[in-house]
């Protein structure tokens, strides 16, 4: 044990698994969310019809749609979770700020 109440070397270690933890779960969000993402777009966009190795101008144009659709819905979501939820608390925030 160090001076401070800590483990020394060990202690960063233990303090290291928490953000490695975040860290593994971000990356299994982020590939959750390109595997939907990819299988949703390609079901819309191309489904059953594989005449040519290459997307056609059509297919391309309709997966950059899908793609920006589903960031902005996810996004639009996002907002709607997350930051009602912390008005309350910067509200607070900003009334102990002002003097």
């Amino acid at each position: 044990m160090d001076a401070y109440g800590g483990g020394g070397a060990a202690g960063g270690a233990q303090a290291a698994l928490p953000q490695i933890e975040l860290m593994r779960l971000e990356i299994q969000f982020m590939t959750d969310m390109i595997s939907k993402l990819s299988d949703q777009c390609f079901r819309k966009c191309i489904g059953n019809s594989f005449g040519d190795g290459n997307l056609t101008r059509a297919e391309k144009e309709c997966v950059d749609r899908c793609v920006d659709k589903y960031m902005d819905v996810r996004s639009r979501s996002f907002f709607h979770l997350i930051i009602p939820p912390l008005q309350p608390s910067r509200a607070r925030l900003l009334a102990c700020a002002m003097p």
